[in-house]
């Protein structure tokens, strides 16, 4: 049944801006019809994306916890873990074996993957373990405490050569096939898509680092000559695996996403929580000793990606973090991934303060709809990008995405708040949430000025532009972690 047959609530102009009624009735088609196909998501009701993509799916997981479907979750997450590749720990970020042929969009790049059968050579970013601990307290508040446990379980997997499967699959991979060496711990990403911001210039060195801005024509061409150069280095001369290798297409492409990193650094954490519960479930005392073990090297790598991200990342003249090349050079693009290190449970406090200064400034992401995929000071903001323009400013050069207004408030404003209260620094901690709460607001509102969900929005009007039926963007709905720390804060001023 194509989504247009279906029971959707549609709305015109004169429903906007939207009641939290409606908006929770057009998440509730997108999540259980639109956007549902049997055992997982797509991103979009209609054909633009029609398969199963990793973090889009990571998120639907997160989303449908949120939403006390975790039964729904934990099938997404079981169904996007059939793909993932057991002899490397492998997750492809787009997934051409859940729908019956490709598109057009997805050629030439297609031809040059190892295994197109199955899905894309480039993984994104792991926020698996995330949607893992979602789905396990989704269960929990349902009263469902044992099923939560079982779903943990099954989803902690193994990391054994040969058989990588689930959480401790994903970080196998990263471990083993994308650190900069063994004394380095930052993790490389092999082609811009990976980081899942496709289009973002900090991933692209030789954009960055040029006069005036890219041709159209020229980049479009650059980026198919990168992917078939990438599928030609990285060929598995077996056959067998899905990725392409690393080691090999280093040497045309690799780039430390701060983002990326930052990522890699919480879900460690995440899954060492998901080995301490574990740990706390069982009578065996071998058990609870190797898990042990596995939050102690869980933590110390988190502890370690960190240090290198405030170190090497962190660019003391402008107060703000970039990306690194090839070389270890900072990429000077002024990208809303250098907002990311406020994830990071070791940020210091001059850092932390930049950034939260950044996110007020109106000359970096203090627009009017936060928050820009581009600071307003870079030469490639655009607002409302469009791909064929004269400026060239594809999707992520200014354009609001409400995935990371999510994740920069729950993971990052919230946990410095909350620290900082610890700290009895009331003040930089009310402050902070003030940051959060106006993000939050503001992108309900962007939601609800919208007749549908759409894939991203201006900073300057909320408008919403170019794919209907975004799913992702319905996490903009879910703000359940800082309104709680909200509640908790103006309970505890009341109480002093």
């Amino acid at each position: 049944m194509s989504a247009e047959t279906l029971s959707r609530p549609w709305f015109d102009i004169e429903d906007l801006p939207l009641s939290d009624e409606q908006l929770l009735a057009r998440e509730t088609w997108m999540m259980e019809e639109g956007n549902w196909r049997e055992d997982h998501s797509i991103p979009s009701a209609g054909n633009h994306y029609r398969y199963m993509w990793k973090w889009d799916s990571l998120k639907a997981v997160a989303i449908n916890a949120r939403r006390g479907d975790p039964d729904r979750a934990a099938l997404e997450f079981a169904t996007l873990e059939q793909y993932r590749d057991p002899q490397t720990g492998f997750m492809p970020n787009k997934i051409f074996a859940t729908a019956s042929h490709k598109t057009w969009r997805d050629y030439p790049e297609a031809w040059n993957f190892n295994n197109n059968r199955v899905g894309t050579s480039y993984s994104q970013p792991p926020i698996n373990a995330w949607a893992a601990m979602e789905t396990y307290e989704s269960f929990s508040a349902q009263g469902r405490e044992d099923e939560g446990l079982a779903f943990l379980a099954s989803a902690y997997g193994m990391a054994e050569p040969g058989n990588y499967t689930g959480l401790q699959g994903e970080h196998a991979y990263f471990i083993n096939h994308r650190q900069n060496s063994p004394d380095d711990p930052l993790i490389g990403v092999v082609h811009p898509n990976e980081t899942g911001r496709d289009s973002d210039q900090a991933n692209k060195p030789w954009e960055a680092f040029a006069k005036g801005l890219p041709n159209a024509k020229r980049e479009w061409l650059h980026m198919q000559k990168l992917g078939y150069d990438l599928g030609r280095l990285g060929r598995d001369p077996e056959g067998k695996r899905i990725d392409w290798i690393p080691e090999q297409t280093r040497q045309k492409y690799w780039v430390n996403d701060v983002m990326f990193n930052a990522m890699h650094a919480k879900n460690l954490r995440h899954l060492a929580d998901i080995a301490g519960i574990l740990s706390d479930t069982t009578d065996s005392q071998q058990q609870k000793e190797q898990y042990g073990q596995e939050i102690l090297k869980y933590r110390t790598i988190a502890n370690n990606v960190e240090k290198e991200i405030l170190d090497r990342m962190w660019n003391s003249s402008d107060g703000f973090f970039y990306n690194l090349d090839e070389h270890g050079e900072q990429i000077p693009v002024e990208s809303v991934t250098g907002l990311f290190a406020l994830m990071l449970d070791n940020i210091r406090d001059k850092q932390a303060t930049s950034l939260f200064n950044k996110l007020e400034d109106g000359g970096w992401f203090g627009t009017p709809y936060p928050i820009p995929s581009h600071a307003v000071r870079s030469r490639f903001y655009d607002p409302e990008p469009a791909w064929f323009n004269r400026k060239f400013t594809p999707w992520w050069s200014g354009s609001v995405w409400l995935s990371p207004n999510e994740i920069l408030t729950e993971e990052g404003l919230v946990r410095r708040a909350v620290a900082l209260l610890a700290r009895g620094e009331r003040q930089q901690a009310e402050r902070v949430m003030k940051i959060g709460g106006h993000i939050a607001d503001k992108t309900v509102e962007m939601l609800a000025i919208n007749p549908k969900s759409m894939e991203y929005y201006s900073p300057i009007t909320g408008k919403g532009m170019r794919v209907e039926d975004f799913m992702w963007s319905q996490i903009g709905l879910h703000f359940e972690k800082y309104r709680a720390a909200a509640e908790a804060m103006r309970a505890g001023k009341q109480a002093a």
